[in-house]
C-alpha cells in the first residue's frame, strides 16, 4: 500500500478487491454541458406545455452526442433522461441558456402549471464569456454554482443525487427543526477542505473520513448550538428532523446516542461524496452493502473512496490549460484536465473534431482554412498555431499553410447551375440546392429541371438566361431584388450637327458729352454698344 501524511484513524487504506460496485468511469460533466449548450446553440426548441420537458425528437439526438452510457436507454424507455434534466437545469443556472420554470395555471382546477409558448434562449454573451475563461476559472464557476444550490427540502438528505445510489431521509418535517437554518453551501466547503488533505489514487475507508470530521470538526453541519424553527423542536434536540425506518416503525435519533453524529453527519457524508465530488470527477467510490440491514436510509454503503488528480488540482488552484500538438499528419492533440470547449472553438473554424477523449483530436481542413482567409485575410493562420502549440509546427504544415493561404483568393466555377430566386420554394428544391445565399435566393443544380417541376406545381416560374458579360433584365411587371432592369440600348447617333450664329456690334462716337444727354446718368464710359441678333448662317 501507498504512503500518506495522515494519521492512520482518519485514513484507513482500503482493499477493494472484493467490492464489485465501483463508481469509477462516470459522464463527463463538463463535456455535456458543453454539448447540450451548443446543440441548442443553432436551434429552435420549444418545451413541452405540460411538464416543460425538452421534445423527445431533441432528446433522442441529444442522448447520442453526450457521454452518459445509458441516456439514449432511458430516452427510449422513460421518454427523459436524469442526466440530460440535470445537464439542462445546470446550463439554465449558469445563464447559458433561458426559459420559463413557473408558468401559469390553466385554471381553478388545474393541479400543475403549463408552459405555453416556452422556447429555449441561447445567451451567447453569457457562454462566449464562460469559454473564454481559464480551465481553473470555468471549473471554479461550475464548482460554486453546484456547492451553492441547496434548499431545506434540496439537499443531500431528501434529493436523490442523479448519479447516486443511495436513498433518503423522508422530508416529512423538513420545514421544521435545524433544517431551515442549516448553511449547506459552506458546509460543502469544509468537507472539501478535508479531503484534499488526503493522497490521488488511494482507496481510504470512508468510516475513517467520517472519524476525522467527527473528531476535529464535529459542528462542520449542524452548529454547536443550533436555530430552530419551532420552540418545540428544541426540546427534540439537534437531530429533530431525522427520523429512521425499520420495517414500519419510525425511530428519531437521539443527540445521545453514542452513534448518533454517524448516523446523521455520516449518513450526509455518504451522500454528499455522491454530489459534487462524483459529478465533476473529484473522486471515485466503492460500494457494499448498509451496515444496517432493514433500517432506512441505509447506512455505511459508501464503503471507500479515492480522490483524483483533478480534484486536488482544482484545489490548488493548479489546473493547467490545454496542451495543444500540431503533427505533421495535420490533427491537432488536445489533452486537458476538463474538456476544452474553449480550445474547440477557437480551432473550429478552420479544423474539423475528429474524436473526443482524454485527448480530444481536430484536424486541420484545406477547404476550411481556405474559406475562413477569404474572409479574414489579415489573420495570421501560422502565428496563432505557433502560439498555443507546446512544440514548433511541423515543416510540412508550415509549408501547406502558405500555400492554402494563397488559395483564399480563388473561386469556384459552378457548371449546370443556376440562381433561384423567390419566398417559400417548395421542398424538392432541397434535392438540387448547392448553397443557400440568403433566405429568398438558393444556389440550384440542373435549373431545367428544376423549372421543369416548378411549372408542374403550377407555380408560374420565369426563367432568364443571362449573356457572358452581363445580367438580362427581368421581364416586364416581374420584380426581382438582386437584378436591377438592363438600361435601354441607345439608338446609334448620326453625324454631329454644327451650328454657326452670328453676332453684330455697332459703336457711335461723340466729339462732346453734350450728345450723352439722352442716356442714363450712371452709363459708364464714352461708347454705346449696339447689339443685333442674326439667323444662323446655314
Amino acid at each position: 500500500m501507498k504512503k500518506t501524511n495522515l494519521p492512520e484513524k482518519y485514513a484507513e487504506q482500503l482493499d477493494v478487491s472484493d467490492l464489485t460496485d465501483i463508481a469509477d468511469k462516470m459522464p463527463d460533466l463538463e463535456k455535456d454541458l458543453h454539448v447540450f449548450v451548443e446543440y441548442l446553440r443553432n436551434r429552435t426548441v420549444k418545451r413541452s406545455v405540460r411538464g416543460n420537458k425538452l421534445p423527445k425528437a431533441d432528446l433522442n439526438r441529444l442522448a447520442k452526442l453526450i457521454s452518459a452510457p445509458l441516456a439514449q436507454a432511458d430516452v427510449a424507455e422513460d421518454e427523459e433522461s436524469d442526466w440530460l434534466n440535470f445537464i439542462d437545469r445546470l446550463a439554465l443556472r449558469l445563464k447559458f441558456i433561458e426559459y420559463d420554470i413557473q408558468g401559469e395555471y390553466a385554471g381553478y382546477t388545474s393541479s400543475e402549471p403549463s408552459f405555453s409558448d416556452n422556447y429555449i434562449l441561447f445567451n451567447a454573451q453569457v457562454y462566449t464569456a464562460f469559454i473564454e475563461k481559464s480551465l481553473q476559472e470555468q471549473a471554479q464557476v461550475v464548482f460554486d454554482c453546484l456547492v451553492d444550490a441547496y434548499a431545506y427540502d434540496t439537499n443531500e438528505f431528501y434529493s436523490d443525487n442523479v448519479l447516486g445510489r443511495l436513498d433518503r431521509f423522508h422530508y416529512s418535517g423538513c420545514a421544521t427543526g435545524v433544517m431551515p437554518f442549516i448553511h449547506f453551501g459552506n458546509a460543502r466547503r469544509k468537507i472539501f477542505n478535508h479531503l484534499k488533505q488526503y493522497s490521488p489514487g488511494i482507496w481510504y475507508s470512508t468510516a475513517s473520513f467520517i472519524r476525522r470530521l467527527k473528531e476535529l470538526d464535529p459542528y462542520f453541519l449542524i452548529p454547536e448550538k443550533p436555530r430552530y424553527k419551532y420552540k418545540g423542536d428544541k426540546q427534540r434536540g439537534r437531530y429533530c428532523n431525522f427520523i429512521e425506518k425499520k420495517f414500519n416503525e419510525s425511530r428519531p435519533v437521539a443527540p445521545m446516542d453514542p452513534d448518533a453524529f454517524d448516523r446523521v453527519e455520516g449518513r450526509y457524508i455518504e451522500r454528499f461524496l455522491e454530489y459534487t465530488p462524483l459529478c465533476m470527477g473529484f473522486v471515485e467510490l466503492a460500494y457494499g452493502k448498509s451496515l444496517q440491514e432493514g433500517i432506512t436510509p441505509s447506512f455505511g454503503r459508501v464503503r471507500g473512496f479515492r480522490v483524483t488528480e483533478r480534484f486536488i488540482r482544482f484545489m490548488n488552484g493548479a489546473l493547467p490549460e490545454p496542451k495543444v500538438t500540431v503533427l505533421p499528419n495535420h490533427e491537432i492533440h488536445i489533452e486537458s484536465d476538463i474538456y476544452p470547449a474553449g480550445m474547440i472553438n477557437r480551432l473550429a473554424p478552420f479544423s474539423a473534431l475528429v474524436s473526443e477523449d482524454k485527448i480530444c483530436v481536430m484536424k486541420l481542413d484545406r477547404q476550411r482554412i481556405i474559406d475562413f482567409m477569404a474572409e479574414n485575410d489579415t489573420f495570421d493562420l501560422k502565428n496563432f498555431l505557433t502560439r498555443i502549440s507546446a512544440s514548433p509546427l511541423p515543416a510540412n504544415i508550415v509549408t501547406e499553410l502558405s500555400e492554402w493561404a494563397g488559395q483564399s483568393d480563388m473561386f469556384i466555377l459552378h457548371e449546370d447551375c443556376g440562381l433561384l430566386e423567390g419566398k417559400n420554394p417548395p421542398e424538392f428544391i432541397h434535392d438540387f440546392l448547392v448553397e443557400k445565399i440568403s433566405k429568398d435566393l438558393c444556389l440550384i443544380r440542373s435549373p431545367q429541371k428544376v423549372l421543369e417541376k416548378l411549372e408542374t406545381l403550377a407555380r408560374a416560374p420565369v426563367d432568364i438566361v443571362h449573356s457572358q458579360t452581363k445580367l438580362s433584365p427581368p421581364p416586364q411587371d416581374i420584380t426581382s431584388r438582386y437584378l436591377k432592369k438592363a438600361v435601354e440600348k441607345q439608338k446609334p447617333a448620326g453625324k454631329e450637327q454644327l451650328i454657326l450664329k452670328q453676332k453684330t456690334f455697332v459703336t457711335l462716337f461723340f466729339k462732346n458729352q453734350i450728345s450723352l444727354k439722352p442716356l442714363p446718368k450712371n452709363w459708364p464710359g464714352k461708347t454705346v454698344p449696339l447689339r443685333s441678333t442674326r439667323k444662323p448662317l446655314h
